[in-house]
């Protein structure tokens, strides 16, 4: 089944393309290959959303407390994905998981040969993408979020 099939005129090059290109700038399956998904699920994400750039409604509570999704600091703190899911579960883990990303966003890590620190990296996996409209004042509030819990009231 084809979503979104119809062909439009885009106003910057002249050309006929599909609505989505037109809309967001790039095709689906391109957007879909880069995202390492189906076109489908794209389709989907602008279906719940309103946009291709939100991948999830809300964020999770790893990415509330740290503003990194699970899998990013099971990769960059090097733990085991299930082990920070289930550290999660209670507040004493939840303290555990904010050590733990502290001492790593301390660290700095070696990339090709540059030295980033958690912050420099960006997230993949973020319930949000860096092109959404929002995307920076959620970055923005949950930076000042972690800042008040670290040091009080700014």
């Amino acid at each position: 089944m084809k979503l979104n099939n119809r062909k439009v005129i885009c106003p910057r090059t002249g050309e006929k393309v599909t609505q989505f290109e037109a809309k967001y700038g790039c095709h689906v399956k391109d957007f879909a290959r880069a995202e390492g998904t189906t076109p489908a699920a794209i389709h989907m994400r602008v279906m719940n959303f309103g946009t291709p750039y939100q991948r999830r409604g809300r964020p999770t509570v790893c990415e509330i407390l740290t503003g990194y999704s699970k899998r990013f600091l099971a990769e960059h703190i090097d733990y085991h994905y299930n082990s920070i899911a289930q550290k999660l579960c209670t507040r004493e883990g939840q303290q555990n998981v904010m050590r733990m990303f502290a001492h790593a966003n301390a660290v700095p890590v070696e990339i090709d040969g540059k030295m980033f620190t958690l912050e420099d990296i960006v997230d993949r996996w973020s319930w949000l993408m860096e092109e959404h409209e929002e995307y920076l004042t959620w970055r923005y509030s949950h930076t000042v979020m972690l800042l008040e819990n670290k040091y009080g009231k700014l």
